[in-house]
């Protein structure tokens, strides 16, 4: 019965991984462009989850994307936002933008920051880039 279940979790990781594969493939039919625009205008938006959703796909697919008219709206929500995890989200989200300004401000600000946490990720953070 183990050996069952083994041999069933390693043929379901294989299938899942060949999945993974062709969505790695699919990216490059992707308009890049275009979502990067509606990333943009997402922050308009005043709906907090809207923001996040946003945030998510940036982080994720911020090597395809030309979000830094955005960069102004993530990093006032890295500075004043009450969730202190929607503004670690924000921090991460500025390291991915390519925004020079915005990346200047977290360095700066990174050693000012009061929340432990985010101050130890952006210091990391630039501690590995340079």
């Amino acid at each position: 019965m183990k050996k069952f279940l083994i041999v069933s979790i390693v043929i379901l990781l294989g299938i899942f991984q060949l999945a993974l594969a062709e969505d790695e493939r699919s990216l490059d039919n992707v308009d890049w462009e275009a979502f990067s625009k509606n990333l943009v205008n997402a922050f308009v938006v005043g709906n907090d989850g809207v923001k996040v959703g946003a945030m998510k796909n940036i982080i994720t697919y911020g090597d395809y994307l030309n979000v830094e008219n955005a960069a102004f709206d993530v990093v006032k929500i890295y500075r004043s936002h009450p969730n202190q995890r929607i503004r670690q989200m924000a921090a991460i989200t500025i390291t991915k933008m390519n925004n020079k300004w915005a990346m200047y401000f977290l360095k700066r600000n990174g050693k000012f920051e009061n929340n432990l946490l985010i101050k130890g990720q952006i210091l990391d953070y630039f501690k590995h880039v340079q």
